[in-house]
């Protein structure tokens, strides 16, 4: 570094700088930064502003110290080697919380031995690591390095804690507000999901329901709402316990998830019940949704359906029945009115369908349990385009 003048001058250039180097932090807090924004911002200040010759910043990741920044090629091939061997001053600096300094890399060989060497390889010969410190934990350390074996000047150490100490100031912000991002966007996802499965809860399918009509009217475009409840679930329970039937409600909407296509919307309302809302179905020739698509839609939940599934040790086996609306939304007075009311059919559909299963099992009641086990979930029942007929069929 140049002889920056009489002692007064070189004081005065030195504060001129520092006052540079926080109207830098400022500038970049003042925009969407993030952590390691600072961390390049705390080692490019300090490149400029002490007598190194280079600069490396690591940031701490779980129990690991990462390379966010290094001021030269030499700097960063000696970071690199501690980031993969985690061992030499950065970590030392870490567990202690505490300036670590080595005048002199090579007479301390035994100190870090691998780093040294590939230090030296490197052309530096003298370290000093400064770690960020704040409430009682270590944020991410500082790494100087020199060409040249001797003592770090003294006011070079002390501006670089200085530097730290700011830089950690922006670390703690960055940090504590990712945290409260994240604490609102689990928040959020908790509002609008549920809890056991993580599927879309009655709030959120309602609301894509509605954005789902809507776009079914602009194009035109049938709809399909199906609504099921599983047959068999509260023995499950009662035999089992409910951890076991917990276990079963999140393999149903796994099994459910992979039956359905991508754009489909699965979703939870509660206790067994659930709903696939089906956009963008094949038209019939006559209008409506065509009955090869609905049907391939059915068949792939019935064949998911009616696999056992071994949980928690033991085999359980279900059945379903499914309540199906298709509907123009176009021939819908609105949205929201139309949301209701395709729910409220579709979940009569269901229980008709359910109440058939019952009659059917009664006139079964001679065969052999294996037989009706062995026919689960057989009923549904479609409305065909109820808005204006509230035709029914079961196919």
């Amino acid at each position: 570094m140049a002889d920056p003048g009489p002692p007064d001058a070189a004081a005065a250039a030195t504060a001129a700088r520092l006052v540079q180097v926080f109207r830098d932090f400022a500038r970049c807090a003042a925009g969407p930064f993030d952590v390691t924004d600072v961390l390049r911002e705390l080692a490019s200040a300090a490149a400029r502003l002490l007598d190194v010759d280079g600069v490396g910043v690591a940031h701490r990741a779980g129990e690991r110290m990462r390379l966010v920044h290094a001021s030269t090629g030499a700097a960063r091939a000696a970071e690199l080697v501690q980031d993969s061997l985690q061992d030499g001053p950065c970590r030392d600096a870490r567990r202690s919380a505490a300036l670590v300094v080595e005048e002199d890399l090579g007479s301390h060989l035994q100190r870090w031995p691998e780093f040294t060497v590939h230090a030296a390889a490197q052309g530096l010969h003298a370290v000093a690591s400064v770690p960020l410190v704040a409430r009682g934990e270590v944020w991410g350390v500082l790494d100087l390095f020199r060409a040249l074996p001797g003592p770090f000047d003294a006011q070079d150490l002390e501006t670089a804690q200085v530097l730290a100490e700011v830089a950690c100031g922006y670390v703690l912000a960055a940090h504590d507000r990712d945290q409260a991002r994240r604490a609102q966007q689990r928040a959020a996802h908790a509002a609008t999901h549920d809890p056991l499965t993580g599927l879309p809860n009655r709030a959120l399918l309602v609301d894509r329901l509605a954005h789902a009509v809507a776009t079914a009217q602009r194009r035109g475009a049938p709809l399909a709402v199906l609504f099921m409840d599983l047959d068999g679930f509260k023995q499950v329970n009662d035999t089992h316990g409910h951890h076991v039937g917990d276990l079963l409600l999140v393999e149903v909407a796994h099994r459910l998830g992979a039956a359905v296509r991508v754009e489909d919307t699965v979703a939870r309302l509660g206790g067994d019940e659930f709903v696939v809302v089906c956009e963008d179905l094949p038209a019939g020739t006559t209008g409506g949704v065509s009955a090869g698509s609905l049907g391939a839609v059915l068949a792939r939940i019935r064949a998911v359906m009616t696999r056992p599934a071994r949980l928690a040790g033991v085999e359980v086996r279900v059945g379903v029945s499914i309540g199906v609306a298709v509907t123009s939304p176009s021939r819908a007075t609105s949205p929201g009115e139309h949301v209701d009311e395709v729910l409220r059919t579709a979940d009569q559909a269901m229980y008709r369908a359910k109440r058939r299963a019952k009659e059917r099992a009664g006139d079964r009641a001679g065969e052999r349990a294996q037989d009706r086990a062995e026919r689960p979930g057989e009923e549904v029942d479609v409305v065909i385009d109820l808005p204006v007929t509230g035709a029914r069929r079961t196919p």
